[in-house]
């Protein structure tokens, strides 16, 4: 019992941290913009159109697998359709965009 009055104390300092950052901790609304399967066929069609900056896509699905290497990672997410590959670099996303990833991620990860 001890235990978990423990997890819930743990779990209410972290929605309480990610709120005093105007964060909502249980967002809603979230649209997918493309599939894993649809973004593969679109780069497989046209390599030359992805520069650094686009185009911009929004997925939805599970983390497979997460490897941090420092300021980096590389995750492996899968959606209905397929699976891909991600890396995420703190200079790149910026360093509270990155602490949000992975407060969230390790968050559920851990916790539910």
């Amino acid at each position: 019992m001890e235990k978990q009055n423990t997890l819930q104390e743990s779990r209410k300092k972290k929605i309480e941290e990610l709120r005093s950052r105007d964060i909502n901790p249980y967002p809603n609304g979230f649209v997918v913009s493309q599939t894993v399967d649809e973004l593969k066929q679109m780069i497989a069609a046209n390599p030359d159109s992805l520069s650094e900056d686009e185009p911009v896509f929004s997925m939805a699905g599970r983390i497979m697998a997460v490897n941090r290497f420092g300021k980096s990672t590389f995750i492996r997410f899968k959606d209905r359709t397929d699976t891909m590959q991600a890396y995420i670099r703190t200079d790149r996303v910026g360093a509270d965009k990155y602490f949000f990833f992975f407060f969230f991620f390790f968050f559920f990860f851990f916790f539910f």
